[in-house]
């Protein structure tokens, strides 16, 4: 709804504005007139209007206390409608993070911390609240998003969406027995599990949002918290933990490829001016 009132207003707000100029024109005849041309062209309609010079001395003062009410409700309504990002995006853009990016955000002593990544609305940072608010829903980030062109169910912007929703519930205007848990269809899997984190939408985006980041914090809680991950991500983590890589290749064949190649294995203490490192894969 927000999209039409923003819409209606922002017309209604110069309309009545260069109506009440060309009334003001019609009755008084200033010398400056030809320097309003549109204020200059509605009075002109006023000579065609049977109108006394106070009939529309009072029209005149009406339309005037209507433009200024006009005004005063567009400034009203910004915190409540998409328009807030007129006050949450320059404040957004002068505030975000120096860190480069795909460099996360690290979890400050780990092993005694009590939360891990967030399971609910207030356990995200304040820049990432500041971010639900100052998107500006231009969908740019829709555009480039892989999941999104290859008919995923991920959205970056329909993420913030409804982090921005459920933040307005639960923190803006709480109501009774409104829950600050996370949407339940932000956690599904075919949703959060889709966004590859490659971040092109971090290079489009005009108020440098970094959607990617609030997917990584929800699957931080995901995976340390409650252990609620796709099956294959599990596989993978376990196998990382016992094998130190994603195959579970066992650690003792990691340099059968090297067999007969008389490659040089370095051992503790070695160097070298270039080294080959073969990853986890090796």
């Amino acid at each position: 709804w927000d999209d039409y009132f923003a819409l209606i207003l922002l017309a209604l707000i110069p309309l009545v504005g260069f109506i009440t100029e060309g009334l003001r024109i019609f009755l008084w005849k200033p010398d400056w007139a030809a320097w309003a041309p549109i204020g200059n062209w509605a009075s002109g309609i006023f000579q065609w209007i049977p109108l006394s010079d106070s009939q529309a001395s009072l029209l005149h003062s009406i339309l005037f206390l209507l433009h200024v009410a006009l005004g005063l409700l567009l400034t009203a309504s910004i915190p409540f409608t998409k328009m807030r990002h007129l006050v949450f995006t320059p404040i957004q853009i002068f505030l975000r993070t120096s860190r480069e990016k795909g460099e996360l955000e690290s979890i400050a002593d780990i092993m005694n911390a009590e939360e891990l990544g967030a399971t609910a609305i207030q356990e995200f940072s304040s820049s990432f609240l500041l971010a639900f608010d100052a998107c500006l829903q231009c969908g740019r980030c829709e555009e480039v998003c892989p999941a999104t062109i290859s008919g995923l169910n991920y959205s970056p912007r329909s993420l913030l969406e409804k982090l921005r929703d459920r933040m307005a519930e639960s923190l803006l205007s709480p109501q009774a027995g409104t829950s600050a848990a996370l949407d339940p269809e932000l956690l599904e899997e075919e949703f959060l599990w889709s966004c590859t984190t490659c971040g092109h939408c971090l290079d489009v985006c005009p108020a440098f949002i970094r959607p990617p980041e609030q997917v990584i914090e929800i699957r931080r809680a995901q995976v340390l918290m409650t252990g609620d991950v796709p099956a294959t991500v599990g596989e993978t983590l376990r196998n990382f933990e016992r094998q130190g890589n994603p195959w579970g290749m066992p650690g003792q064949n990691r340099l059968g490829w090297a067999e007969d190649l008389d490659v040089r294995i370095l051992k503790p203490g070695d160097e070298v001016e270039v080294l080959y490192y073969i990853g986890c894969a090796g």
